[in-house]
């Protein structure tokens, strides 16, 4: 293949990628084993069969990078293209929309044709896509989730079908039903079982166990003989059963460990799966039991890590698996001795696993290659490999030889009501999850019953609902149905109400009636709601809306406020009503030396405060000013005077300080002598006395806030003594219990002594920054800048046995201050 750009010509040889220009350059190693290349501007893209992925490098071949590097396959990549619009320009032709074809359109000269993917050819009609060829006996059935598809290949690995799944499935699990024909398969991104005809009939696709949460099913296995499908959960750790239409569903063993492969032995009444582990082996096993869950025994429980895959030989009575992480291939009988080993297998994780009766291999899958391995039984010779060419990401595989036998549960269903599972001794019947089985042992029963509750609502003529039983149901008042679920209910065998209707869905029966409310009231500024509404704020009810303190109705079409009601569509009726704000202007005339405090509105029917300038005190005191609904002042002729406060100094005989007189006009003041207790020398101050009211500057309150000041003064002070009392005792006391964790002056002196260093001796001080580091091979520390070492420190400076990383000769450690030792800088 030749790939051309503007300024040089790639060229992919057997021996690597060569680029030519004016010279001939190779620019990767012919040891990368290159598959294709795309050239797009200034980068180059390259499969690399020896690596699995792709490289991508610059046209210099210069720092190239592995772009993708797959780990589940080691799938080859062969071809490789850049996409974008000027490379691939959208222009009209044939197959746009693909022309009717169900998969491929291929224009030609004369017009199209469509085509199928592999496995599949034309219908009769050149259209859509069928199956290659359908087998009904002696096939294999693997599950590919990279091509999103179900393959049947024949038992001599001549031919593959595919099976015609949906592009979004992902496959893991696979299973057949030889009586109606059915494939069915897992899918652990929807977490769904579905089925359909093997013919690949898209239209018959059914879902047979729907997605639950908690829940992650992985494989399958059938027994036509009772119609019952069984499974593994990995998720929920629980084998379970369920009818083939999925109507009945029961855990048949709970609590299994990360259980993987299940395999099925009806005419001897076992089962078989396996449990898998990586961090505790112990887990791991392969497990039998009966089919109806009893009597579970493990019957290897060694040398198992991964076991994914499982099979069973009934004719030689052996049982084999494949393990993953072990990387074996062996056998065992049936109850687990005699075990042998197969098979070594080599950068491999092996996964489905299965064997053709009367022939001499056994056939597995692995994630890290391409196609079907098939391997001796008797572990001579390699695994060869059908199919690389085709499959990409391989899961499950099984072999159906289209026939099967008979159990006691062949024939009408074992007398079972519900589920016939097949025993050693014969059969077992057993009820769906939430029903009983009767003391005839054959029977079932359920009482259970569906809850008569609803809120805000009741059932009709549902007196006692059991399973099955359709109800229909009312709401309250100011309640009505939810739209979703109008109509009858019935109940459903989990003691749940569903919908009695195609979808059935189930309900909640908190949500089936829904309230009829519309929300919190809001309103513009200026208008508030007048009392309470007439019913809440449920549907109908009606609230009249004023305007609030302060404001005037602004038309004349609301003189007495205006009546708005919550309508059925859970909304409030627009309100038109506004309200306009009435305000009183400040005369600052009628206040002397003085104003109103800023925390005043100016709004009709409120009342306002007013304070003096500075250097001016009230008079009278504690007068308001209130705006009427005119917006005018209350009082209208009131003169407010603030009095400007006057000092005169005066001494008395009795104190040791010069108090301060402080008088009013026309108020009378006298003054009054109080000691204020204080650490060191006692002082007094007068307080004046206002006969009448008191001033705003100069009242008692200030007397009163000294005196509390300078006590509070002294109680923090005695505090702080008391503090610093018996944080010394507390020193000293420590100090006399650990004499020698203080004593760092002899203690640094015997370090230098021993490392044979010279330093100023009953030094303390510590430097910033010290290191510790290995001066000899028989691990001696010497310390530049050494500092106090404690017993802790001494103990972090030995090597920890369970540390890989120990010092190294000649290395340097930290030692850090707070006696935590840090290795390495």
């Amino acid at each position: 293949m030749i790939e051309y750009s503007t300024s040089t010509i790639m060229g992919q040889t057997l021996n690597g990628l060569i680029c030519w220009e004016e010279t001939k350059k190779k620019l990767i190693n012919p040891e990368q084993n290159v598959s294709n290349i795309a050239v797009y501007k200034g980068y180059i893209a390259l499969t690399l069969m020896s690596k699995t992925g792709v490289l991508l490098t610059n046209k210099g071949g210069t720092n190239p990078k592995l772009i993708i590097n797959e780990n589940k396959t080691k799938n080859y990549k062969y071809d490789i293209i850049a996409i974008d619009e000027a490379v691939q320009p959208v222009i009209a032709g044939v197959c746009n929309g693909n022309s009717g074809c169900q998969q491929i359109c291929l224009p030609k000269p004369s017009g199209y044709t469509c085509a199928c993917t592999d496995g599949m050819k034309l219908g009769t009609d050149k259209k859509s896509c069928v199956p290659e060829k359908v087998l009904y006996s002696d096939f294999f059935l693997v599950a590919d989730d990279y091509r999103h598809e179900i393959y049947q290949v024949d038992k001599d690995l001549k031919t593959i079908s595919a099976m015609g799944l949906p592009h979004e499935e992902n496959p893991i699990g696979v299973a057949y039903d030889p009586v109606e024909r059915r494939i069915y398969w897992t899918d652990y991104t929807l977490g769904t079982i579905k089925r359909m005809a093997i013919n690949g009939s898209i239209n018959k696709q059914e879902t047979v166990r729907p997605k639950t949460s908690n829940s992650r099913l992985d494989a399958i296995a059938i027994d036509p003989s009772s119609r019952i499908l069984y499974y593994t959960d990995m998720k929920a750790n629980n084998i379970g059963i369920m009818s083939l239409d999925g109507g009945l569903n029961k855990i048949l063993i709970a609590s299994v460990y990360n259980p993987r492969a299940i395999v099925l032995d009806p005419e001897n009444g076992n089962m078989y799966y396996t449990t898998r582990s990586k961090i505790d082996t112990k887990r791991a096993g392969i497990w039998r039991a009966n089919m109806d869950g009893t009597n579970v025994t493990k019957i290897v429980a060694q040398g198992l890590s991964y076991p994914n895959g499982l099979a069973i030989d009934t004719t030689e009575m052996k049982i084999y698996w494949i393990d993953s992480v072990t990387l074996r291939l062996e056998r065992a009988n049936l109850n687990g001795t005699g075990r042998q080993i197969i098979a070594y297998l080599t950068d491999a994780y092996a996964f489905g696993l299965t064997i053709v009766n009367h022939t001499n291999y056994v056939y597995y899958t692995d994630w890290n290659d391409r196609g079907i391995f098939y391997q001796p039984r008797n572990g001579n010779g390699t695994a060869m490999v059908f199919g690389a060419d085709v499959f990409s990401g391989l899961n499950e595989i099984k072999y159906y030889s289209g026939t099967h036998g008979t159990t006691k549960c062949s024939s009408n269903n074992g007398g079972c009501s519900e589920f016939c599972l097949a025993t050693p001794t014969g059969r077992t019947c057993a009820c769906n999850s939430i029903f009983q089985l009767k003391a005839d042992g054959v029977s079932c029963y359920n009482e259970t019953t569906c809850t008569q509750k609803i809120r805000s609502g009741s059932f009709s003529n549902c007196q006692h609902a059991t399973v099955d039983k359709r109800c229909g149901f009312t709401c309250d008042t100011h309640f009505k149905k939810n739209s979703l679920y109008d109509g009858e209910l019935a109940c459903s065998r989990s003691g749940r109400w569903y919908t009695d209707g195609p979808s059935n869905v189930y309900v909640d029966t908190d949500n089936l009636c829904l309230e009829q409310k519309c929300p919190k009231l809001t309103v513009r500024e200026g208008v508030q709601q007048s009392g309470n509404c007439t019913s809440g704020n449920y549907v109908g009810s009606q609230c009249l809306l004023k305007c609030a303190k302060g404001y005037i109705v602004s038309s004349h079409l609301y003189p007495n406020g205006e009546n708005i009601m919550c309508q059925s569509n859970l909304n409030w009726q627009k309100s038109n009503m506004t309200c306009s704000p009435i305000y009183c202007k400040e005369n600052k005339s009628s206040i002397l030396n003085g104003h109103l405090r800023e925390d005043c509105t100016f709004l009709a029917e409120h009342e306002c405060q007013y304070q003096c300038d500075y250097g001016y005190g009230k008079n009278p005191l504690n007068l308001t000013f209130k705006c009427d609904k005119q917006g005018n002042w209350e009082p209208m002729a009131a003169v407010v005077l603030c009095s400007k406060i006057t000092t005169t100094q005066s001494t008395t005989t009795t104190t040791t300080t010069e108090p301060t007189t402080i008088s009013y006009k026309p108020t009378t003041v006298t003054t009054k002598v109080v000691t204020i207790p204080t650490i060191g020398k006692p002082k007094t101050t007068e307080q004046p006395i206002v006969s009448g009211k008191t001033s705003a500057l100069g009242t008692q309150d200030d007397a009163k806030i000294n005196g509390l000041m300078g006590g509070l003064v002294t109680v923090v002070l005695l505090l702080a003594i008391v503090v610093a009392c018996i944080a010394f005792y507390m020193y000293r006391k420590r100090r006399m219990s650990d004499p020698s964790k203080y004593e760092r002056s002899s203690l640094r002196e015997s370090t230098r002594s021993d490392m044979g260093q010279q330093y100023k001796s009953n030094s303390i001080d510590s430097p910033k920054n010290s290191v510790a580091y290995s001066n000899s091979g028989e691990g001696n520390l010497a310390f530049d800048n050494p500092i106090y070492v404690t017993e802790e420190a001494k103990v972090n400076l030995q090597n920890d046995d369970n540390d890989n990383t120990k010092p190294q000769i000649g290395s340097q450690h930290e030692i850090v201050m707070d006696n935590n030792v840090t290795s390495g800088m």
